[in-house]
């Protein structure tokens, strides 16, 4: 073993008077941060081989945090605990979910001094597919030039036509809605305005001023998160046990003080079938 990973896993138990993991990135060039958070995850390779599910492998999950650590914008990732970033990234890869980027399934997001796991749009889509009990899924942002009409009463409907124009997805979105079908013929739907978001977001992110908070990095990932959410929870959509264990802790972390409205599976809601992955 090297010096430098020797550091690296010296860093995850916090000896009195070592330089933390963030201190060592932070005064390291981009490519020695990426090298020693490599080192790093190596370190406990054998642990987070066993806990990667879903065709998830170590060696994305090593890629996911070289990008991070090549972020100017993660400086704050790196100064917290390493034993909680550990902790975060053994929970995402439990999952079966990648870390970061537009098509992430999740985030780590620093929070007063530890490392946070948070379900995106991508993460939340995955846990209630998981059911076996949805036949589509439809989260849209409606941008400014659309042709767009939300009909309240008994039959809602969701009617949206995207503009054909060329500058369509620099334009500033307006709403986001998302509409989820079961298999049974029922429905499930939720349209926020933009004000809508905004003020959900200003109540219950704890982390949304933070420079690195997907809300400033991943804003229509975020928005489309926040209102599958909500027609999650007022939907009477199916979910796993394991799902609903994630909604309560969003609920936990956010503050959000709505009630978690989905319907749990079991076998006695579910015919028998239990909890399918």
């Amino acid at each position: 073993m090297s010096t430098d990973q020797k550091q690296a896993v010296a860093t995850t138990d916090k000896p009195k008077g070592a330089m933390t993991i963030g201190e060592q990135l932070q005064k390291a060039t981009p490519d020695k941060r990426a090298r020693l958070v490599g080192m790093l995850i190596d370190s406990v390779e054998p642990q987070l081989a066993k806990a990667c599910v879903n065709g998830l492998t170590v060696q994305k999950v090593k890629n996911a945090l070289q990008r991070l650590a090549n972020n100017p914008k993660s400086a704050k990732l790196w100064e917290a605990d390493p034993r909680s970033l550990l902790v975060a990234i053994n929970e995402a890869a439990g999952y079966g979910w990648e870390i970061g980027g537009v098509f992430g399934h999740c985030y780590l997001i620093p929070y007063g001094g530890s490392v946070q796991m948070q379900p995106g749009y991508r993460g939340l889509l995955d846990l209630v597919q998981r059911t076996g009990l949805i036949r589509s899924v439809v989260v849209e942002s409606v941008r400014e030039g659309d042709t767009f009409e939300h009909i309240m009463g008994d039959e809602e409907r969701i009617v949206h036509t995207p503009s054909r124009l060329p500058d369509r997805h620099q334009r500033m979105i307006t709403h986001v809605y998302a509409v989820i079908t079961m298999t049974n013929g029922g429905k499930a739907r939720c349209c926020w305005s933009r004000a809508e978001i905004e003020d959900h977001k200003e109540r219950y992110s704890k982390s949304h001023n933070m420079s690195d908070s997907p809300w400033k990095t991943a804003w229509e990932q975020m928005a489309k998160k926040t209102v599958l959410t909500q027609v999650i929870r007022r939907g009477k959509v199916p979910m796993s046990m394991e799902s609903q264990r994630i909604f309560e802790r969003i609920d936990a972390e956010s503050g959000d003080p709505e009630t978690f409205d989905a319907v749990a599976l079991t076998a006695d809601s579910d015919g028998g079938m239990g909890d399918r992955q």
